[in-house]
């Protein structure tokens, strides 16, 4: 499908197939939504499973090994030449880029329910979580903040990493790193840009994601597993975060 300067495509790749070294006339993004593959670039090799987003710049020479489970991909190319200067004029998508599940990946799963759902709206919703994806992608570029780094920060974060399933207080994180807890929720939210509470939330639907779509898990037990008091609230939180309800999330890795 073709419109605006942007072109949508589903493709299904066989069981150990290779593609041959190559490259491409468009920037594109490819999502990985079945299956996995091994991309090599130059001397780069990369590996994608469900939800990796990779961006390609022009011209990228690569080739691609696809595993005993073949692979399906939604690839979003960018072939309206003013677009196209839009991703060159940007130092952030000079070379390609590999994100996997977080936001990225919740743009790209709203993006293929758009196009697979395809009603009177889609067309304007796809352009905009276009947009949204690229921004997001340039974004994962950004180099950090040049500020002195903050050691009991990095605490923090290994701690809502390792423990994102618990109900952590702010004054708990505060107290295991000796820090007040006004600061400590101040300069978590200048540096990592988001709330402590929006990052374990994040972490828990990014392990959803995994669980939802390697698995035949019920719901009930997932909002369990991760955290979350009952069902609902994993529901809605999920389709805050990605768009879509849990349950449209784990039929998207399935083919029309």
């Amino acid at each position: 499908m073709e419109f605006e300067g942007i072109r949508l495509t589903e493709i299904a790749y066989g069981p150990n197939l290779r593609n041959a070294v190559h490259s491409h006339a468009h920037a594109y993004i490819g999502v990985t939504l079945d299956g996995n593959s091994t991309q090599t670039c130059k001397n780069l090799v990369r590996s994608s499973q469900p939800w990796t987003v990779m961006y390609h710049p022009v011209g990228e020479v690569h080739s691609d090994q696809f595993h005993e489970r073949g692979a399906r991909e939604f690839n979003i190319e960018i072939v309206d030449c003013r677009l196209q200067k839009l991703c060159e004029g940007s130092r952030f998508l000079e070379g390609s880029v590999q994100m996997y599940r977080g936001k990225a990946g919740w743009i790209a799963a709203r993006l293929y329910s758009e196009f697979r759902l395809m009603d009177a709206l889609s067309r304007l919703a796809i352009q905009g979580l276009t947009f949204e994806l690229i921004a997001e992608i340039a974004r994962h570029k950004v180099k950090p903040s040049s500020a002195k780094p903050l050691p009991w920060l990095s605490q923090v974060e290994d701690i809502i990493h390792n423990r994102y399933t618990e109900r952590l207080t702010l004054n708990e994180l505060a107290r295991s790193v000796g820090v007040h807890p006004v600061h400590v929720a101040r300069e978590f939210h200048r540096r990592i840009g988001s709330t402590i509470g929006q990052q374990i939330r994040k972490l828990r639907i990014e392990q959803a994601c995994q669980m939802l779509t390697q698995g035949n898990t019920s719901l009930a037990e997932i909002a369990q597993s991760i955290g979350f008091p009952d069902q609902s609230q994993f529901t809605r939180t999920f389709r805050n975060l990605v768009g879509v309800t849990p349950s449209e999330y784990r039929r998207l890795k399935h083919p029309r």
